[in-house]
């Protein structure tokens, strides 16, 4: 099921002129968040459940179920481009749109 972080992200993908799948099944049995149909991007966006946080002063990291599904995609020929909610954190729908933008290359 798609969170409400998700369906925004995919919103504005689509207000770029991107044709997107949500919750799109690949290689038979792997479901990625969104696809970019026709490409071999896909965006991946990462709740709090998607990272490991450290007990200390650090970032946090890519757990390791994420992190073997980013090498999974990459291995398949698949560009995945993870956006982690705190990337939004603070960001309207324009400067979302903007950043999103420049994480496809667009």
């Amino acid at each position: 099921q798609s969170s409400a972080t998700h369906l925004r992200v995919s919103g504005l993908l689509g207000d770029l002129g991107l044709a997107v799948a949500d919750e799109h099944c690949i290689l038979g049995s792997l479901t990625v968040d969104i696809w970019i149909r026709g490409t071999d991007v896909v965006v991946e966006v990462d709740g709090p459940a998607h990272l490991v946080f450290p007990l200390g002063p650090g970032r946090a990291w890519s757990n390791g179920p994420t992190q073997m599904k980013t090498r999974l995609l990459r291995g398949a020929g698949f560009r995945p481009i993870r956006v982690s909610y705190r990337d939004l954190h603070g960001l309207g729908d324009p400067e979302l749109r903007v950043w999103l933008a420049c994480r496809l290359g667009c």
